[in-house]
């Protein structure tokens, strides 16, 4: 998926305007924050409408009754 914030720069590199970091990415390279792809000129996110983690945990170890009472 194409991501937004970004303007193209020199020799198809991209700079991304919501990192503060604001560094050009070259073609073929992910940016500072490893998030955002540069392919071909055009900033992309790889991960987007991905699996990014997964937990397994019961209900009992966390909710209602793990909280103490008040009075």
């Amino acid at each position: 998926m194409k991501a937004r914030y970004w303007e193209t720069a020199e020799s198809e590199a991209v700079r991304c305007a919501l990192c503060p970091h604001a560094g050009l990415t070259p073609p073929g390279r992910h940016g500072r924050c490893r998030v955002r792809f540069n392919r071909g000129g055009v900033l992309e996110l790889p991960c987007h409408g991905r699996l990014s983690s997964i937990a397994v945990d019961p209900i009992e170890n966390s909710g209602i009754r793990s909280r103490p009472r008040f009075i």
